[in-house]
């Protein structure tokens, strides 16, 4: 699997497969140490199986924060030369991510702040399996009252012209309160990375003008 850029737009996309392991972080979190005078930072090498002699590549691209706030581990700690060897998810076997409740909202700490989403079966989300179920049903019941439909109607985003969203955008991603002028100067990539930093409120800001519409 690997993580590449949109050309048009700047989105993030996935290229390839995505094997799902599921690992159990229990048995690494007792493998390191707790006591105050071995804390600091700890080489730590990855494996897919402990047996291989070479770890997971240390240049490939990885998601998430790689922040620390361990001091620098002293040069006469052991672990400073030898490190640790992990293997986590060794002898687990790969499931599928539709059959994995837990799959999204662990592989998106920042958005779902650790917190399990509902089962589908509770919740109406939008464009979800469930909700466009209940759509479709909803529309051959109108069908069936009302006849035909004379004529249907398909909105597009146009969320790099509008002002007023960049404008949002630039205050909670930013900090900034753009002006017209300023707007007017910004080039189409620098609008994309705007709108790419919160695609949440372009949704919710898109969903407004449609209901706004109607």
């Amino acid at each position: 699997m690997q993580i590449r850029q949109l050309p048009r737009g700047g989105q993030l996309s996935v290229k390839g497969n995505v094997v799902n392991v599921p690992v159990e972080v229990q048995p690494t979190i007792n493998s390191l140490p707790h006591t105050l005078e071995k804390s600091g930072t700890i080489s730590v090498k990855l494996k897919k199986k402990l047996e291989f002699k070479n770890e997971v590549d240390e240049n490939e691209t990885h998601v998430g924060n790689t922040d620390t706030l361990l001091d620098h581990i002293p040069d006469d700690n052991p672990l400073c030369d030898a490190g640790l060897t992990f293997a986590p998810g060794e002898g687990q076997r790969p499931i599928s991510l539709y059959s994995d409740p837990d799959a999204e909202y662990l592989s998106f700490p920042t958005i779902f702040c650790g917190q399990r989403r509902p089962d589908n079966k509770d919740r109406s989300l939008r464009n979800s399996p469930v909700y466009l179920e209940k759509r479709k049903k909803d529309l051959f019941a109108m069908i069936r009252q009302l006849g035909l439909p004379t004529w249907f109607g398909s909105l597009s985003s146009a969320d790099t012209n509008w002002k007023d969203l960049l404008r949002i955008l630039g205050k909670l991603n930013d900090g900034k309160e753009y002006t017209d002028n300023e707007l007017e100067e910004m080039d189409w990539n620098q609008k994309s990375k705007l709108v790419q930093k919160d695609p949440v409120t372009c949704s919710r800001y898109f969903d407004y003008r449609v209901q706004q519409f109607y």
